[in-house]
């Protein structure tokens, strides 16, 4: 490093920006424990606690129904979930799939097409409650599809140069919450054009920017890492894999890699510090930078992930951790389903999960399952879509 630093000039400045981070988290963490809320070290290991699942939610399992136009793999994804709809589905393929909560299939549609009214593909899909409106965006799209439950078109919102939505969520009956993405995971234009406030409330009507959330971002960062797959020659962009925006019954997590704060985001628009992580993550080598994420909030727990690359494995590893909201301590989080020993739920506490009946069928038969979910397991056959897991954290 000092070999590229030509005079004393440029280390002067480095030794400004550099103390200037420490000072701005040093401060939020004032902030932050004036609030009596939690700081959390990066660099720390903390210890293991069991937490079991069914003590602090309530879990079903619903069978979902399968048919010759009902064919669940595993390039479907769960997007969607309430008491009584749950909405899967295959992104490549376009197809969408809405159940009812017994698990029976209430309706199928498809617009993948090039008219206007329809999707190349489906990146990201969101349903609002509020209007049973079903947003779909492209990666790189210039529009949001907007369709009825029905499978209607609707409109198109337009999404506004050098912006890219990536993320789309539910905020209230006139907005959503959406995640801007320009030039940061990937280049899409020669300039230098980025957001320094990826998060923005956009009109459900035209699309149209209402509000942008700041968050006092100095620099974006991009924490997608490349590997080259060796059989095909190709290189492979692995990303974190972790939402952006994590919906809550008092408003929206947001949480972005570029910031040491994760906030609260609540319906009166007030912007709530939940925690804030140190050492800065500007101030730590790019190799050893560790990333946290919220997957869930409940009354009685935060719920996190923390990621670092390993170069040797060519993947992140993982570390869960629980931050205790009664008495604000970190400790890390062995979660433990009562109903399928060794199963790692953790990931899909904020969603839910769709459980493979091939898996289920094999975890029966190693005597991994108990319970509600071991009672399904033997009525279904390994051919079948999968089991869905619901969660609903307890009051």
């Amino acid at each position: 490093m000092i070999k590229l630093l030509l005079n004393r000039n440029k280390i002067k400045i480095l030794s400004i920006v550099f103390l200037s981070l420490l000072i701005s988290c040093k401060s939020d963490i004032n902030k932050v424990k004036n609030n009596e809320l939690t700081v959390i070290n990066r660099t720390k290991s903390y210890p293991v606690k069991d937490v079991v699942l069914q003590d602090i939610a309530e879990i079903n399992y619903i069978a979902l129904e399968t048919g010759d136009s009902v064919l669940i793999d595993e390039e479907n994804l769960l997007k969607f979930i309430s008491p009584d709809t749950f909405m899967v589905c295959n992104m490549a393929q376009g197809d969408i799939f809405i159940f009812g909560k017994t698990g029976k299939l209430i309706r199928k549609f498809n617009k993948k097409g090039q008219s206007g009214m329809e999707y190349a593909h489906v990146f990201e899909l969101m349903y609002s409650p509020y209007n049973q409106e079903i947003y779909t965006i492209e990666r790189f799209g210039k529009n949001v599809q907007v369709y009825s439950i029905k499978g209607e078109y609707r409109r198109s919102l337009k999404i506004p140069d050098k912006h890219s939505w990536v993320i789309l969520e539910d905020f209230n009956d006139s907005l959503l919450m959406a995640y801007d993405d320009y030039n940061v995971t990937f280049k899409q234009d020669k300039s230098d054009s980025v957001s320094k406030s990826p998060f923005k409330l956009i009109s459900k009507q035209n699309g149209s920017v209402v509000k942008e959330i700041d968050m006092q971002i100095k620099k974006r960062l991009n924490m997608s890492q490349k590997i080259k797959n060796k059989e095909r020659g190709l290189e492979i962009l692995i990303d974190f894999g972790v939402d952006d925006i994590v919906n809550t019954d008092k408003g929206l997590i947001i949480q972005d890699v570029s910031t040491d704060t994760s906030y609260e985001y609540t319906t009166n628009f007030e912007l709530k510090p939940l925690f804030v992580c140190s050492p800065p993550i500007l101030s730590m080598p790019k190799e050893k930078r560790i990333y946290e994420q919220v997957v869930a909030v409940s009354d009685e727990y935060i719920f996190l992930i923390t990621k670092t690359w390993d170069k040797n494995k060519q993947r992140y590893s993982r570390k869960n951790l629980c931050i205790d909201r009664q008495n604000n301590q970190v400790f890390e989080c062995n979660l433990i389903n009562k109903d399928f020993d060794g199963e790692d739920n953790f990931e899909e506490l904020g969603m839910g999960k769709l459980m493979e009946a091939s898996v289920l069928k094999e975890a029966l038969e190693a005597g991994k399952l108990s319970g509600k979910l071991k009672k399904i397991a033997e009525k279904i056959s390994e051919d079948d879509n999968p089991v869905l897991m619901t969660v609903k954290f307890k009051n």
